[in-house]
């Protein structure tokens, strides 16, 4: 349940649990006079839980009803209280525990009440759980993996030499009923259930894709080992990734970026249809790249590179105390401080070898050119981390299959194409323009037109535009605390800023870099 609904339960719940002593001793000829003092009832209570975290909220809501219970009538539960303890009841479809939400005592309770069966309200209702980006078609797939859980599982595909195709071994059945079980194997063709054919071939590889592996139709050692993950894990897994849903807003706008982390992967999306993918490199284990949301403002041309002092003391000191040519080499220059007007100092006036990395501070700042860090683009949108999108020399780094290898910051595979996508609507920044203005070797800092949302999000299973159930590594290891939290924790109201604006990356340095 999202933030909403566990409002509107608490809601139910001060409604029922206020009136009932009144309304229920009622022999049937004083109702009005019940709901009177159900009214008083309602409102001393409020003055005894002003301190309560609900009672702002609770209070503006009573007041504008003066008083009146939300959920009841002289009548007993009004229909709308009806539709919302069945969503409750069926909380569990939704990957939910309907015992967190006190059903049981629920249960008792609207025992004490005639139940009105007239009304619907599942218009209110309906789009708080379904609307979420992704939600309800992860949902499905949800019920899908307890369905073959129920079934009893999918086997186990033992080790030994790779499989591909041609191979005949009675390890090929084994993977050819693990991937029927997950539907990636087309049962409708007739095949000899020990040989590796074109259609077991196909099969494989498309479990390779929804899963962010080698897609060689090859079962190594990667492929088996995800072949092998249990379904109570992947169904743990769509869990947690059904509760991440919950943190987002509705929609996203016409236009966004999207940046999901253990894929790899961005995408740019115009009025609900993607338009432009690439691969991206993001934080290592040790250095993650945060949770965030923000709007791109500006992008930045031949950028330099000012050097994070986290980094400078961790990766560059040790490179330049190695060997003093480094700094010439890498085309870093070495000031004073880090005050607007700090003096350059001659590399060669220090002796590098007395210099202690963890107590280093000055500011080192990489020229423009070929050798810098962020290579010819950097995208800058406003967060608390100092983290942004650009460019890089390292090309081919994009081959790699895991691509956590940054310092935080993500780098982009085709950032010529997002630059060309974010200036198409105006302010003159034509594709010819840009590239000249890159050929030139000069920093410019172009505001966009109108800024673009981006998001970037930690996704380790999601359904994709083809309707496809992916999973990926969970590369920072957050899935399994999450679960833990989601499974012992009460409900508990967080706001969306404080969801996706780092309460899930506060860990993440804000001395971040590339």
């Amino acid at each position: 349940m999202n933030r909403v609904m566990i409002l509107t339960l608490v809601f139910l719940w001060v409604s029922l649990t206020c009136p009932f002593e009144v309304s229920c001793t009622s022999n049937g000829t004083g109702r009005n006079s019940d709901i009177l003092s159900a009214n008083a009832k309602t409102r001393m209570m409020f003055q005894e839980t002003r301190q309560h975290p609900f009672s702002t909220p609770l209070r503006r809501l009573f007041r504008l009803r003066k008083f009146r219970p939300n959920w009841i009538s002289g009548f007993g539960l009004q229909s709308g209280a009806m539709t919302l303890l069945e969503k409750i009841y069926k909380s569990d479809l939704e990957g939910l525990s309907a015992e967190k939400y006190h059903v049981a005592k629920i249960d008792t309770l609207q025992s004490r009440f005639y139940h009105n069966e007239e009304a619907q309200i599942e218009n209110e209702l309906g789009p708080l759980i379904s609307q979420n980006y992704g939600y309800g078609v992860l949902s499905r797939y949800f019920m899908q993996y307890l369905n073959i859980l129920n079934s009893g599982g999918w086997p186990q595909v033992a080790g030994g030499p790779d499989l591909k195709e041609g191979d005949r071994s009675w390890r090929v059945a084994a993977l050819r009923s693990r991937l029927a079980a997950s539907k990636d194997l087309d049962e409708g063709h007739e095949s000899d259930e020990d040989y590796f054919d074109e259609n077991l071939n196909n099969a494989v590889r498309r479990f390779q894709t929804r899963h962010g592996l080698e897609v060689d139709g090859i079962v190594g050692m990667a492929t088996r080992k995800a072949l092998n993950v249990p379904v109570e894990e992947r169904i743990k897994q769509i869990k947690v990734n059904i509760e991440r849903r919950r943190w987002l807003p509705k929609e996203f706008g016409a236009r966004y970026i999207l940046i999901n982390i253990p894929d790899f992967k961005l995408i740019y999306v115009e009025n609900e249809k993607t338009v432009l993918t690439m691969k991206v490199i993001v934080g290592r284990e040790s250095r993650p790249t945060p949770i965030l949301a923000s709007e791109i403002t500006s992008v930045e041309l031949n950028p330099y590179w000012q050097i994070p002092v986290l980094i400078a003391r961790k990766d560059i000191v040790p490179k330049i105390i190695e060997d003093p040519g480094y700094l010439s080499d890498a085309n870093i220059r070495i000031f004073n401080s880090w005050e607007k007007d700090a003096s350059e100092i001659n590399q060669k006036s220090i002796n590098w070898l007395q210099i202690k990395p963890e107590t280093f501070s000055f500011k080192l700042r990489q020229e423009p050119g070929p050798s810098n860090a962020l290579g010819q683009i950097k995208f800058i949108f406003p967060n608390n981390f100092q983290v942004y999108l650009h460019d890089t020399p390292a090309r081919g780094l994009f081959q790699k299959t895991n691509r956590s290898s940054s310092s935080g910051c993500i780098r982009i595979e085709k950032p010529l194409e997002l630059a060309k996508y974010l200036f198409r609507s105006g302010q003159g920044w034509s594709s010819e323009k840009i590239i000249a203005a890159l050929n030139s070797g000069k920093t410019q800092i172009l505001r966009l037109p109108e800024s673009v949302p981006i998001y970037v999000l930690y996704w380790t299973a999601w359904v994709d535009d083809a309707d496809m159930l992916n999973f990926r590594k969970d590369i920072y290891g957050r899935d399994e605390p999450l679960f833990e939290a989601f499974k012992n924790c009460r409900p508990a109201i967080l706001s969306h800023k404080e969801d996706i604006h780092g309460s899930h990356s506060n860990h993440q340095s804000r001395n971040s870099g590339r």
